[in-house]
């Protein structure tokens, strides 16, 4: 009964979605929310992954892109975008996530979000995923440290602590891990690490300059 039940229930939720990603896509034309300064770097990034990895699971951590991305991500089916960008700062769940996903759906490719802060929280998990051989795509927004508590510590004129953790070279972390890499400051160079590992699927790890991609345009 259970099993006909649930096969009753899907075409509806589905169509349920659906309709509510049209609906969601129409209020965010009617506010113009992807034009706002803040927001509108992260729609050039997200329109880069959607056109290389359209099928593409999306998983996040509480990182700026991730925020950015609650307001304005469409994605084609239900569970294709999920994320700890809650407000408890659950920093670090994306990697482990992003594997977990990959193993319950092998079929589909699978992108963790994530800050260079947060990753170090979950970092040995790099070394879960290739020794699992789990190819995910770990891309990492490296405005070096934790941006979003600067800038909630800088309106709240509260003195900065803790939050200026100097990044390590994540190049060599990946080579370490036996991780392939690349380094990314505009949408070009987005693009082209995304058909890399469309063509090659393997543990990446994608460093994206915060500074060089919101300079870029």
């Amino acid at each position: 009964m259970a099993t006909l039940a649930i096969a009753g229930l899907t075409p509806l939720i589905e169509q349920r979605s659906r309709h509510g990603a049209v609906t969601t896509a129409a209020l965010s034309r009617a506010i113009g929310l992807e034009d706002k300064p803040d927001l509108a770097p992260f729609v050039r990034f997200y329109d880069t992954i959607d056109r290389i990895l359209p099928e593409a699971i999306l998983v996040g951590d509480s990182t700026t892109p991730v925020y950015a991305g609650n307001h304005f991500v469409q994605r084609p089916r239900v569970r294709r975008w999920f994320n700890a960008s809650t407000g408890y700062g659950t920093l670090g769940y994306a990697l482990p996530a992003a594997v977990g996903a990959r193993r319950a759906c092998p079929g589909q490719p699978v992108v963790a979000l994530v800050g260079d802060g947060g990753l170090m929280f979950t970092l040995s998990e790099l070394a879960t995923a290739v020794d699992a051989q789990t190819p995910i795509m770990v891309i990492v927004w490296n405005n070096v440290g934790f941006e979003e508590i600067r800038a909630a510590m800088d309106a709240a004129g509260v003195a900065r602590c803790g939050v200026d953790p100097v990044p390590p070279d994540f190049e060599s972390l990946a080579d370490a891990f036996g991780s392939a890499y690349a380094a990314v400051g505009d949408t070009g160079a987005l693009e082209a690490a995304l058909l890399a590992f469309v063509k090659t699927p393997r543990v990446t790890l994608i460093e994206i300059d915060a500074e060089a991609w919101m300079a870029s345009g």
